[in-house]
C-alpha cells in the first residue's frame, strides 16, 4: 500500500494549497509547500498584544480587553486566510488553528473554554463550514482545553465587515449580533474568543462584550492574523 501510494502521488502530485504549486509537505491533512510554510512567521512576542479596538472610545465598558495575534496579514499569510474563507479550503483552517494553538501554549495562555466567532446562517450555507470554528477547535487541542461551539450565537446576518468604509460604519454593523446561548452558564469562567483575522477589533469587542456582561470572569480576543502590525511597521 505505501509503495502505491508514493507511486501515486509522485504521477498525481498534490498541490500546495497556499502557492498552488507542487506540496512536499503534509501537515495535519494540509498539503503545502516548504518554501511557504517558511515564510508564515510569527512576530516578536512584545507585538502580539494588542488591545482589542483600534481606537478605543470612552463608553466602552470594557476598554482593556486584550488581544493576541502572532501573525501579521501579508503575503502567504494573505493566501491563507483567502482560501480559507473564500477558496473552499477548510484544511488551511486546521493548520492556521494548530500553529496558533502551539504558539499559545508555548506562551502559557490558558482558560477554562475555548470559543469562536459564530458564522451567520447565510455564510455557513455559503461556505459550509466555519473558518473560526476550524481555527479555534485546533487552538483547544493544541492548549488542551474544551472547545465549545454553540456558547456565542449571532443573532442575524450583517454586511461584510471588509465592505464598511469607516470604522463607526463596522460598529454599527456588528453591534447586537450576538448574545449567549441560555443553556450555558458561563458565569467566572475564562474564555479565550477566536477568529480567523482582526481589523479594528469591532466583530471581537462586540462578541466579548456580550460574554463579560453574561458573566464571564475575562475574554481573551486572539485571532490568528491581523494588519494591524504590517501598518505598525510602515510608519516606523
Amino acid at each position: 500500500m505505501r509503495l502505491l501510494k508514493e507511486t501515486l502521488d509522485f504521477m498525481f502530485p498534490h498541490s500546495c494549497l497556499i502557492c498552488g504549486k507542487i506540496s512536499d509537505l503534509c501537515i495535519n491533512g494540509c498539503r503545502v509547500c516548504k518554501r511557504c510554510l517558511s515564510r508564515v512567521n510569527p512576530v516578536n512576542g512584545d507585538k502580539r498584544w494588542h488591545l482589542c479596538l483600534s481606537e478605543p472610545y470612552s463608553e466602552d465598558k470594557y476598554p482593556k480587553l486584550p488581544l493576541f495575534v502572532p501573525f501579521g496579514y501579508q503575503n502567504e499569510i494573505t493566501s491563507m486566510v483567502y482560501g480559507l474563507k473564500f477558496g473552499g479550503k477548510p484544511q488551511l483552517g486546521t493548520l492556521m488553528g494548530s500553529m496558533l494553538g502551539e504558539i499559545m501554549y508555548r506562551e502559557g495562555i490558558t482558560a477554562d473554554l475555548v470559543v469562536p466567532i459564530p458564522l451567520s446562517d447565510k455564510r455557513f450555507k455559503e461556505r459550509g463550514y466555519n473558518q473560526a470554528g476550524l481555527i479555534a477547535m485546533e487552538v483547544a487541542k493544541k492548549c488542551d482545553l474544551p472547545f465549545v461551539s454553540d456558547i456565542l450565537l449571532r443573532n442575524r446576518n450583517t454586511n461584510k465587515q471588509a465592505e464598511c468604509k469607516s470604522n463607526e460604519e463596522r460598529y454599527k454593523n456588528i453591534m447586537g449580533a450576538f448574545n449567549v446561548n441560555d443553556t450555558w452558564d458561563i458565569e467566572g469562567l475564562k474564555i479565550i474568543l477566536v477568529d480567523d483575522v482582526v481589523t479594528t477589533g469591532s466583530t471581537m469587542h462586540e462578541a466579548a462584550t456580550v460574554l463579560m456582561d453574561y458573566g464571564a470572569l475575562a475574554v481573551l480576543c486572539c485571532a490568528f492574523a491581523s494588519r494591524r502590525m504590517v501598518l505598525n511597521d510602515i510608519s516606523y
